[in-house]
């Protein structure tokens, strides 16, 4: 301030980058800044700001700012920053004085200046999770800043603007979970780290008509086949003792061949974990079967048994057997 004082009469301006609040300048205080001002001091973020001032002040021409301005985005774009936070931070400065320029270039008449893009990761109808806030839909991206406008699930119609920093792919369950999809039942594999989109797969499988234990039997020794391809499906009593035993000892052998399965890319918010797909081999108190359908809108899942017709169940009555829970790549076919 002194020597500013001194040599007020020469001095056009005394350009000061900021890199600290300013509370932290010595010799700053609330009555000093209004001083500063009046002598010329000014302190910038970036050199698009500093040549806003210098404009301001007609220490350069609207033309020499735009250029400035333009530049400076060029420059911007061949950084290369050693973390994704730190360009974040430092394009949020230059778009926040890129906003302040162009609107003095439009007051002057002039044409505005670009903003740098912010990374673009989740796409309109993405659906994803804010962490602390829970899940939600992108709505709109703005490119100019980096911020995400949310719809959230719940409460219902509230909207919330998040950095991409606090945002990622929502999913629906984890590899291996058996799912219900608009297409049938399948195993969930892998979620995309791209685009958060969950792929499944899916198979088709027939539905086996056994009507009878002697049926189930018959089959035990047969080649069958199934969806479209041969399999073997052996069945062992525990007790040999009656062919004709309802006891729901019958079991199913789960050394079968992995079956081709078709493979859906599907978006999470189309994608419900059950606890079994068709064609899984599941245990209830009827004893051990095969899954034929799953009913989504009641939850129920109709189960063929070797010994009789197919039953109705609940999920909380089925439970996958152990040996067979993770041998299938898919199931399919049921609504």
């Amino acid at each position: 301030p002194g020597y500013t004082d001194k040599y007020s009469e020469r001095l056009e301006g005394v350009f000061i980058h900021k890199v600290q609040k300013l509370a932290r300048t010595p010799g700053y205080t609330d009555k000093s800044r209004a001083k500063w001002d009046d002598l010329g001091i000014m302190f910038f973020r970036t050199y698009i700001g500093a040549s806003l001032l210098a404009c301001k002040k007609n220490l350069i021409s609207i033309r020499g700012l735009r250029q400035v301005a333009s530049n400076a985005v060029k420059d911007f774009c061949k950084i290369e920053f050693s973390k994704e936070e730190t360009r974040f931070a430092r394009l949020q400065e230059l778009n926040r004085d890129i906003e302040k320029c162009n609107d003095y270039l439009q007051s002057q008449g002039y044409p505005t200046v670009a903003y740098v893009a912010a990374k673009h990761v989740f796409a309109r109808g993405t659906m994803v999770s804010t962490r602390r806030y829970g899940y939600g839909r992108v709505l709109e991206f703005r490119h100019d800043d980096g911020m995400y406008e949310i719809l959230l699930n719940h409460p219902k119609n509230s909207r919330l603007y998040l950095l991409g920093k606090y945002l990622q792919f929502a999913t629906t369950g984890s590899a291996d979970d058996r799912v219900w999809t608009p297409y049938g039942t399948g195993i969930l594999q892998a979620a995309r780290e791209a685009d958060g989109v969950h792929i499944v797969h899916l198979t088709k499988l027939s539905q086996l008509l056994i009507t009878s234990t002697a049926r189930a039997k018959a089959l035990s020794s047969k080649r069958v086949v199934v969806g479209g391809s041969r399999r073997h499906r052996r069945m062992s009593h525990k007790s040999s003792s009656s062919s004709s035993s309802t006891s729901g000892s019958t079991s199913w052998n789960s050394n079968r061949k992995q079956q081709v399965a078709m493979v859906a890319y599907i978006q999470p918010k189309n994608i419900q974990v059950i606890r079994a797909a068709v064609g899984d081999v599941v245990t209830s108190a009827f004893g051990q079967g095969v899954v034929q359908s799953y009913r989504r809108a009641d939850g129920i899942y109709e189960v063929l048994i070797p010994w009789g017709n197919p039953v109705l169940h609940e999920e909380k009555e089925i439970k996958i057997r152990e040996d067979d829970s993770r041998s299938k790549t898919g199931g399919g076919g049921g609504g």
